[in-house]
């Protein structure tokens, strides 16, 4: 057995919800997604001091600016 079937095998063995239902990921899903989003909040990318949301802000300023100027 290679490890990848043994680490999903040992993660179903202590995964705390047992059972058939197919929301039983449910809450380690939600649990992923929200350290994705503090990751994206807090930590900069590739060492340019900038988060994910920085970038999004300053384009969408960006993109505001260019829209009035063409309106003008």
């Amino acid at each position: 057995m290679n490890i990848f079937s043994r680490l999903i095998q040992t993660f179903l063995y202590l995964y705390p919800i047992k059972g058939k239902s197919p929301y039983k990921f449910v809450p380690l899903f939600f649990t992923i997604g929200g350290a994705i989003e503090w990751v994206m909040i807090k930590v900069p990318a590739a060492g340019k001091g900038e988060t994910f949301y920085d970038v999004w802000r300053r384009n969408q300023s960006e993109r505001a600016y260019r829209q009035r100027l063409k309106e003008e």
